[in-house]
């Protein structure tokens, strides 16, 4: 029987397109301890104000927001957001904006509330979420745990396909949670393994099978019979052991290193990669037999940036803390970064944030201002459909007020540049808020604080 490759993502895509309706949803709310609050958008406009219930929390409540704030509405290519003359402006991806249109992953600010423009839609139902693995409420990663639920009962070998640090591995382990195999899940890192010991550690030896085997050992394959075997980074495995797993695909049976005999085993297996495969067969690098084989099922584990709504969710999780506080400049400066290190680098961080909030609040320090900055020098591929509001003229996210202008100059004892750093703006514009509080800087020399 030939084998079949499906693209499950490729098919839910076309499958959820009548389904899914633009929305926006709110993912942080400085005042109150709020989730991830979807609100589906029609052709006709909301009124988004701080007294309105639109909602699933009830009313924002955020006295930076006016009474009647901004407008939403749907629009052809995803949201179209516009100012209603508010106090304390309207902010898109970090621009004061009086109207614009706005796709899928676009960050909205008003006072100190944060929402990401999102799909909605019946579609994205998804009764196992509490209980998953996978953190997150996004239409995109809903849409994986579908996928991983439709599969994780077939005998078929998955590949999951993504960038690094996207979370392949808690998929993998999602899969064997969802399959009810009684035996283990085992991991193994194909590129972490010395050329020499793969075939030892995959399919086990028997002694004396070379210089130092002293007795038997099982190998990888033995210690998931019954359960999951997780290959990952399996373009990195050389062409004699990418014959010897495609034997095993299909025979499922394993001969030790050194042995006569065929065992037989029932690991099932799931195959990660962050290269193209595909790239690989062509040039040879990677067998198209092998390719053909684990590629039976393919999901693809989508980046940071393509579910944005998910970041705050995952920042709590990371940290252990539910009732987690954050700054509003770090919310806004970790919803707009691109991630090109994905979930791995958020929990980086976050292990920054943690030791340096000592219990307290997670801000933006100058530690973490630099670490995003080094990383944002990762190119990664541009977002299609990404709104371009960012590099539009435009005023700059919003003046910190008095109070936080005063402790900031009071941390950084009077340091312009460091407060400039802190908030990720130049020194000039640092000096020009100051100018319109009549603060001077020299009051506040001496040690900084805290």
């Amino acid at each position: 029987m030939a084998d079949t490759t499906t693209l499950v993502s490729a098919a839910d895509s076309r499958s959820e397109a009548d389904t899914l309706r633009p929305g926006i949803a709110l993912v942080w709310h400085s005042r109150a301890r709020r989730g991830f609050e979807p609100l589906s958008l029609g052709s006709y406009a909301i009124t988004v104000g701080r007294d309105e219930a639109i909602f699933a929390g009830g009313p924002l409540l955020d006295p930076r927001i006016s009474r009647r704030h901004a407008e939403v509405s749907a629009a052809p290519e995803g949201v179209r957001l516009r100012d209603l003359g508010s106090s304390n402006g309207t902010f898109a991806n970090g621009r004061r904006v009086q109207a614009t249109t706005l796709v899928y992953g676009d960050v909205v600010r008003l006072g100190d509330c944060f929402f990401v423009v999102v799909r909605t839609g019946l579609g994205l139902a998804d009764g196992d979420a509490e209980r998953s693995l996978l953190v997150g409420e996004s239409a995109s990663l809903a849409r994986v745990r579908r996928e991983l639920s439709t599969i994780a009962k077939q005998e078929s070998t998955v590949l999951l396909t993504g960038e690094t640090g996207t979370g392949k591995d808690i998929a993998a382990r999602e899969i064997h949670r969802l399959s009810g195999r009684a035996g283990r899940f085992v991991a193994v890192n194909c590129g972490a393994l010395p050329e020499t010991l793969m075939e030892s550690e995959l399919f086990g030896h028997v002694r004396g099978a070379f210089s130092g085997a002293q007795q038997n050992k099982d190998g990888l394959f033995t210690a998931a019979d019954g359960g999951t075997l997780f290959l990952d980074e399996i373009g990195e495995l050389p062409p004699a052991l990418q014959a010897k797993l495609l034997r095993v695909l299909q025979s499922k049976e394993i001969r030790p290193l050194g042995a006569t005999v065929d065992r037989q085993v029932n690991a099932r297996v799931v195959a990660a990669t962050n290269r193209d495969l595909i790239a690989a067969v062509n040039r040879g690098a990677f067998r198209a037999d092998l390719y053909s084989r684990v590629s039976q099922w393919v999901v693809r584990m989508p980046p940071l940036r393509e579910r944005r709504e998910d970041i705050v969710e995952l920042v709590r999780h990371l940290s252990g803390d539910a009732a987690l506080q954050m700054t509003p400049t770090l919310v806004e400066r970790l919803l707009l970064h691109s991630w090109p290190f994905n979930v791995r680098e958020l929990a980086s961080i976050v292990a920054i944030a943690r030791v340096e909030a000592a219990g307290a609040t997670y801000d933006l320090t100058p530690r973490i201002v630099d670490q995003l900055n080094e990383n944002a020098k990762i190119v990664v591929p541009k977002e299609a459909g990404r709104s371009h509001v960012d590099v539009e003229e435009g005023e700059a996210s919003p003046a910190p007020d008095l109070a936080e202008l005063t402790e900031l100059l009071r941390r950084f004892a009077g340091n312009v540049n460091q407060v400039a750093k802190h908030l990720g703006k130049h020194r000039y514009q640092i000096y020009r808020w100051l100018k319109q509080h009549a603060i001077d800087p020299d009051e506040f020399r001496g040690p900084p604080s805290g």
